[in-house]
């Protein structure tokens, strides 16, 4: 059974809320999402989204998935514009990656 992943915004911004397609042939073209945390408990992730909204990235939003959470700033489903974004974000988050969904 394929497993599906869950996006849940933050609860103190609804409007973020984002369901991407499953990884699967027929769901569609893909998604990108710039992560900058990884591993997040999912208790903390309305603290992170709320620091990475305040501190330029209102698209902040959790992405969860098994009991742990990824921090999102951006998302697109235009790879190019995905990509160049992730080199300005890089500037400031070294440690910021791209993932595919």
């Amino acid at each position: 059974k394929p497993e599906v992943q869950k996006v849940h915004p933050a609860p103190v911004d609804d409007s973020a809320r984002v369901q991407p397609p499953a990884n699967t042939p027929q769901a569609g073209p893909l998604k990108y999402y710039i992560i900058v945390q990884s591993n997040v408990p999912l208790k903390d992730t309305a603290k992170f989204v709320k620091l990475y909204s305040d501190n330029g990235y209102p698209a902040a939003k959790s992405l969860e998935k098994n009991g742990k959470a990824r921090i999102s700033v951006f998302e697109s489903f235009d790879r190019a514009e995905a990509v160049a974004r992730l080199k300005e974000i890089k500037l400031r988050y070294k440690w910021a990656w791209l993932l595919k969904i």
